[in-house]
């Protein structure tokens, strides 16, 4: 029986030892995400005190058992599957990925979906930072952060993290995947038909329904006596900047410059003409930048404080939470198209999509 060839046994080897020195981070980030994410189980997220009422310590599985004893089952569920289910889920099939041995075209498949879902981990968070707004500057209700919610947060942050660099990597090993029979420079915006008008329309759309989205006030105080304010995701970031900086700066980077930065990511896309390996760095950069950019993840935490914050702050909608609908649906549909042209022009130029790979 002949013996394997230097290729072939480096292809069995697992991918934390085919990586070198690069790596090392990886080997750390995990195991650090996941006493994290222990210490954010136990230890409790925010304190809530109101006029005449005892005080309130929210824990995470205290939320979802106080979602579930008030028949609230879907947002129960919701918890508990984002952010206690899944983190714990992800760091062991990104420990499988990093660390087992094999061939990484079928693991590279599951990374793409759990780097597509990562960022859902962070619901409670947004939750949690839509009461600290509430409450900011009242008489009768306030609130503060807890340890626990920056556990969680950087655990959260470091699984992300690595979640990309392991991509990042198992992309670097495999054979060919930067390859081209043309090294021409190419655009997206030479194809011909409706779609050279349309997208460009669709990128003002978007661009205008998310400076709508980031400015206008999404949800304004009506408890009786309560200071009555309305609040965006600009008044929110201004609201925590006093009082918790790290928040301020966690709304400000993922609810405004990495949305930004996502548009423009998409119009380079567009209307950039690239070379192959050009064209591949702007793709991974918005690729990554899509993963940080969480409006889709703070609509689902604003629809959750809805269903559940009445028992808290009674509070009225404004139309910058339909705003924020429309501002996602449309760069999700922008996104779609962009993503399909680009396919269909690396093909027609005989270049392998990076995602089949």
């Amino acid at each position: 029986m002949s013996n394997p060839g230097p290729q072939q046994g480096a292809l069995t080897l697992p991918l934390s030892a085919r990586a070198g020195r690069r790596g090392r981070i990886i080997t750390i980030l995990l195991p650090v995400s996941l006493c994290f994410n222990i210490a954010a189980l136990i230890a409790p997220f925010i304190r809530v005190h109101i006029f005449l009422k005892s005080e309130m310590i929210y824990s995470l599985p205290h939320s979802v058992l106080l979602m579930w004893d008030s028949k609230l089952y879907l947002v129960a569920l919701l918890i508990l599957g984002f952010s206690i289910i899944f983190p714990f889920v992800k760091l062991a099939i990104l420990s499988n990925i990093w660390f087992s041995r094999g061939p990484l075209g079928p693991r590279r498949v599951i990374l793409r979906r759990v780097k597509a879902l990562g960022k859902w981990s962070l619901l409670d968070v947004f939750v949690v930072c839509i009461i600290l707004v509430l409450t900011n500057e009242q008489l009768f209700i306030s609130s503060s952060s807890e340890y626990g919610l920056y556990f969680f947060l950087v655990a959260i942050i470091l699984s992300l993290v690595a979640s990309m660099l392991i991509d990042s990597i198992a992309r670097s090993l495999v054979p060919g995947s930067s390859r081209t029979t043309r090294d021409r420079s190419l655009r997206l915006s030479s194809i011909s038909g409706w779609h050279y008008w349309g997208v460009p329309l669709f990128l003002a759309l978007s661009l205008g329904t998310l400076i709508f989205a980031i400015g206008f006030p999404f949800l304004r105080i009506s408890e009786f006596l309560l200071t009555n304010r309305s609040y965006g995701i600009v008044q929110s970031v201004a609201a925590l900047w006093e009082r918790d900086i790290i928040l301020a700066v966690f709304i400000l980077f993922s609810l405004i410059v990495c949305p930004v930065l996502y548009w423009l990511g998409l119009v380079g896309l567009w209307f950039g003409k690239f070379t192959r390996p050009a064209r591949y760095r702007w793709e991974r950069f918005t690729d990554r930048i899509s993963k940080l950019s969480m409006l889709d993840v703070f609509l689902l935490a604003l629809l959750v404080f809805l269903i559940e914050g009445d028992s808290l702050i009674d509070t009225e909608i404004q139309s910058g939470l339909f705003l924020l609908i429309v501002a996602i649906v449309i760069t999700s549909t922008l996104s779609a198209f962009v993503n399909r042209f680009r396919r269909r022009l690396l093909l027609r130029e005989k270049v392998i999509p990076e995602d089949e790979i």
